[in-house]
């Protein structure tokens, strides 16, 4: 269930720095960071915030799992910095999505949030630049797909 659960949409993005690999949960919404050197690749933080509600998919090897009506989604995309990570978070369930829009919630390398976001668009893949500005695809009020900056303060 681990492993399927950490495969299930799991967004994993490397720092600029090449120092840190941050990983996403989309069921459970959890965070991981890591830290990368020549000799190996160590955990060093990590942050649960929804209990990982799923079904196992039935007839699949290895056993593999999907979201039920319960589940919170957690992570639709994640970028780290050599400062800050920053996680696409929905906190909803899949039912919720559809009225819903994610946050963008900057973390520091500790885990505690530092700022959140709010956009109007509905956010799907974003990066962040030298932590003071954001490059997004999004989707408009009108469901159309528009490319985005927005200034992080």
């Amino acid at each position: 269930a681990n492993w399927a659960i950490c495969d299930y949409s799991t967004k994993e993005k490397i720092s600029a720095n090449e120092k840190y690999l941050v990983f996403a949960s989309y069921i459970g919404a959890s965070l991981e960071l890591f830290e990368i050197n020549d000799e190996e690749i160590t955990s060093i933080a990590c942050k649960h915030i929804f209990e990982p509600e799923f079904e196992y998919v039935k007839g699949t090897t290895p056993r593999w799992v999907k979201p039920i009506d319960s589940t919170i989604i957690g992570f639709e995309d994640v970028c780290i910095t050599d400062s800050y990570i920053y996680g696409l978070l929905w906190g909803v369930k899949r039912a919720e999505m559809e009225v819903n829009s994610p946050v963008l919630v900057r973390y520091d390398y500790d885990m505690k949030v530092n700022n959140v976001y709010k956009t109007i668009e509905n956010l799907e893949t974003f990066v962040v630049d030298n932590d003071n500005c954001m490059y997004a695809v999004g989707k408009d009020l009108n469901g159309e797909y528009k490319l985005l900056k927005y200034q992080l303060k």
